[in-house]
């Protein structure tokens, strides 16, 4: 039950709720860096401060991705709580904006082990959809990639592509990231713009701890930006003592919230802290509405042991440059479709009319060679076919066959009650059908 004048944290989106809790209860500011989960901003807290972005802002780079690749399905995997869950329909909507649509949602426990995540991975084989948006914390997102390169889904035709929050991570050294087990992945990252005030600090940095290989990501560079802002406002108000009403009721249980004090400089410290305004190490410092604004976002391809910025979206505008070639999983430079035909794939059940005379529209014949199998053609199947190439995924159809005499009452009949998908042959619109 310290007196404190301010909190830095939490670091976790699972650990704000009580955060803000305790926030709004004692009037002490909290001031998170690394919260970044939408769902937070719909809590009512006027002392909670987030010194980061909230995830909603990189949806549109996300989107921005797929519209460039022309994928039109993606499979979304993420944790299963608050902070994999409060990206997703914001998510849902940035792609139906961009003509994508999320087909499946692969939903894994912060607590799952190797079996339990392979048990899903080999689920995702067998959907056609190859283009994958992983959003859940580094420890269980790199298990997740690694067990997915055991299984071979890191091969050519995939696409993998990391939110924020774990792109950051890569090559921190810490969280179990591994740079050979992500070949080929794409990953949004917030940008962070060159100074020569985050060169000196990295040289500091580095120095004090003798590490060259100890890179600094934008939590890191967020907190100590978070530290500054905080220090700045204590400045404007000179806090010297501190001061707090007691608590309503007296209680034996330290941690009952009933009992904590009312802080009296949380209100103009808030105020000062919302005006502070400096470029801080991870670009500039300015609070709207108690966040930092929405920010540029970098999109990085990592090849061997290095990461290549293939582009940059404006998180606001979603204007974005044009991307560079990338180097796909495989060490491929095609750009996957999307989509593949799993080997136990379902077919499109497709009746045809088999019938006598005019062959015009429909014809069925049968293969010469040992009369194995059949041969269709006709003006309705061209058609038809040309339909499914148009489409966004495969789909392989398997024709059926009505003999003559032909009803064409009972082919659109079978389509209605499920036994076919579709009827492909010189079918009349009419009222009853």
């Amino acid at each position: 039950n310290e007196k404190v004048s301010a909190i830095i944290g939490p670091r976790s989106s699972m650990q704000a709720q009580f955060m803000i809790r305790l926030a709004n209860k004692s009037q002490v500011p909290a001031i998170t860096f690394s919260a970044t989960s939408p769902l937070l901003t719909s809590i009512n807290s006027h002392y909670f401060v987030r010194a980061t972005f909230n995830d909603l802002s990189q949806v549109r780079a996300i989107a921005a991705i797929v519209k460039s690749f022309e994928w039109r399905n993606v499979i979304v995997i993420y944790v299963d709580n608050e902070f994999g869950e409060g990206i997703m329909p914001y998510l849902f909507i940035a792609l139906q904006d961009v003509q994508a649509s999320v087909v499946y949602k692969c939903v894994i426990s912060l607590e799952a082990n190797d079996d339990q995540i392979e048990k899903e991975l080999y689920k995702l084989m067998t959907k056609q959809t190859r283009v994958f948006v992983v959003h859940m914390p580094p420890n269980l997102g790199f298990k997740v990639i690694q067990k997915a390169r055991e299984i071979k889904m890191m091969e050519e035709g995939y696409v993998w592509l990391l939110t924020d929050g774990m792109t950051n991570w890569i090559g921190s050294n810490e969280r179990g990231s591994s740079l050979e087990n992500i070949q080929g992945l794409l990953g949004v990252r917030s940008y962070i713009p060159k100074s020569k005030e985050l060169e000196h600090f990295s040289l500091r940095w580095k120095k004090k701890f003798e590490k060259d290989d100890l890179k600094l990501n934008v939590f890191a560079l967020r907190a100590y930006d978070s530290i500054t802002a905080l220090a700045k406002a204590v400045e404007k108000i000179s806090i010297r003592t501190l001061r707090y009403d007691n608590g309503s009721v007296s209680s034996n249980d330290m941690t009952d919230m009933v009992t904590l004090g009312v802080s009296r400089h949380g209100p103009s410290l808030l105020k000062s802290l919302s005006d502070v305004r400096f470029k801080g190490l991870a670009g500039e410092f300015k609070l709207i509405n108690r966040q930092l604004e929405s920010s540029t976002f970098e999109i990085i391809n990592f090849i061997g042991n290095k990461e290549r910025i293939i582009g940059l979206v404006n998180a606001k505008s979603e204007k974005r440059e044009r991307f560079r070639q990338v180097i796909w999983p495989g060490n491929s430079t095609t750009v996957p479709k999307g989509w593949e035909i799993p080997t136990n794939g379902k077919k499109l059940i497709v009746g045809v009319p088999m019938k006598k005379g005019f062959f015009d529209f429909v014809e069925v014949k049968r293969r010469p060679i040992n009369n194995a199998g059949t041969i269709l053609s006709g003006y309705s199947i061209d058609v038809f076919e040309a339909a499914l190439k148009k489409l966004p995924y495969s789909v392989i159809p398997k024709y059926v066959y009505l003999k003559s005499p032909v009803n064409y009452d009972d082919l659109v009949c079978n389509v209605y009650n499920g036994t076919w998908d579709a009827v492909a042959g010189d079918v009349t619109i009419r009222a009853n059908r």
